[in-house]
């Protein structure tokens, strides 16, 4: 503990002084050292003698009133169960309405605390929840998770470490840190939902303040609910500008293949999928190939179409009757091409599209500006999209294949990653 005249706002890089008293540099402090665990006391020791200038301070601002421990406790339980900050605050002020906390007094000036939430208050809420999983914030969070992984440690975790298949700890600038969680239960839901079925793969960025990455491999079980397999985290390289692009094939192939050799063998037969769905990152499908070679790989829906219509904004650009009259040729052969389940056809409608559009140009000179950008539209289409192995990936073809593959019908294909996306916000957003 320190004198009040001893704390120096500046240090922790604070603007404002909320301390009291202005600080004079005084030395006075006590220090108590103990076992966290036992609570034993091992050492007492202190310096008494407070500066002149602290001895004559005299109190500058209002000192703070603290908030009441049973709101503490109230959140702290609501935490527990998931609930989000304004769930928190909703409830705060409802309880206090209506006098509903232990102790609150109805005259709250013959009262010591506070008891109404404040934003000031959410750091300590938070510290005090994470105090409670045993999460000590006032260390970098990757020596938490370093000795909650090491057996030697005094926060060694039994029930995290049984839960983490893969490890890699960042020691120099040039290594990525890695941890891979896979529960029991999401082992065994893998061999369930997963094998021989249909996996979804995406990643996630905007976890946290630090530049992390989160890749999750999810099945879906029997009532079409999104069931997660295994998280797959891991750093951002030093020097990198945008976390979202703070990855490559090589560390999704190498972070695949860990969570397939953790999951093993079952009855002489290996982990392996049938069908996996990815948007529209190539990294992504190709460190599944390498990994899984045997699986049949689709693309989404709606990133597919995501991309398209980006594409279209990019090169067409105006709101004449012209443009909107090729906006419309274009959105009908997406649709026609999606549909088809021949790699001619495919062809066939591009090349189709693109007669039709420079006959319109030769027969009304007016449109050519919106011909132009049609035509480098179906361009792109054609150079990029029209790959066989990837058209396969997008096409009626390739559902259909899928379908056999699984042994179902057409409507039990995934046609997107909505499942993932969907868990994605929810634990962005709700339970970090």
């Amino acid at each position: 503990m320190l004198s009040d005249c001893g704390y120096d706002h500046t240090a922790r890089k604070t603007k404002t002084r909320r301390c009291p008293v202005e600080f004079t540099g005084c030395l006075a402090h006590i220090e108590v050292r103990f076992a966290k665990r036992s609570g034993r006391v091992y050492t007492v020791r202190d310096y008494s003698e407070h500066n002149d200038t602290c001895k004559k301070a005299f109190l500058l601002r209002i000192p703070p009133i603290p908030l009441s421990p049973e709101v503490f406790t109230v959140a702290l339980k609501q935490l527990t169960l998931g609930a989000q900050l304004a769930d928190i605050q909703a409830t705060n002020r409802k309880m206090f309405q209506h006098g509903e906390y232990p102790g609150q007094p109805k005259d709250l000036s013959t009262s010591p605390y506070r008891w109404l939430l404040q934003k000031t208050d959410s750091r300590s809420l938070y510290r005090q929840f994470n105090r409670l999983r045993g999460i000590n914030t006032a260390i970098p969070a990757h020596h938490n998770v370093h000795g909650w992984l090491d057996p030697t440690s005094c926060s060694y975790n039994t029930v995290f470490a049984n839960a983490v298949f893969h490890y890699h700890a960042r020691s120099t600038k040039d290594e990525w840190f890695e941890v891979c969680i896979s529960t029991p239960k999401m082992r065994e839901a893998a061999w369930q939902y997963g094998h021989g079925s249909q996996i979804i793969l995406d990643g996630t960025f905007g976890l946290c303040d630090r530049k992390l990455l989160l890749f999750i491999v999810m099945g879906v079980d029997e009532k079409k609910r999104g069931v997660p397999l295994a998280f797959l985290l891991f750093s951002a390289p030093s020097g990198n500008k945008q976390t979202s692009s703070g990855y490559d094939t090589a560390i999704l192939t190498r972070l695949l293949t860990e969570w397939r050799n953790a999951l093993g063998i079952r009855n002489g037969t290996p982990f392996a999928p049938i069908v996996a769905i990815t948007d529209t990152d190539l990294k992504e499908r190709a460190a599944l190939l390498v990994v899984l070679p045997m699986l049949w790989l689709l693309l989404c829906k709606f990133h597919l179409r995501q991309s398209w219509r980006n594409n279209r904004s990019r090169v067409l650009k105006g709101s004449t009757t012209h443009h909107n009259d090729v906006r419309t040729r274009l959105r009908q052969l997406e649709r026609d091409l999606i549909a088809t389940q021949t790699h001619g056809e495919a062809r066939s409608l591009v090349e189709q599209a693109t007669s039709a559009l420079k006959s319109m140009a030769s027969e009304n000179p007016s449109c050519a500006d919106a011909v132009k950008g049609g035509v480098a539209h179906v361009d792109y289409l054609e150079r990029y999209w029209l790959a066989e192995d990837l058209w396969k990936s997008w096409s009626g073809f390739g559902r259909t294949t899928a379908a056999k593959l699984l042994g179902c019908s057409i409507d039990g294909v995934l046609p997107t990653t909505n499942h993932l996306e969907s868990f994605n916000g929810v634990l962005k957003h709700k339970h970090i």
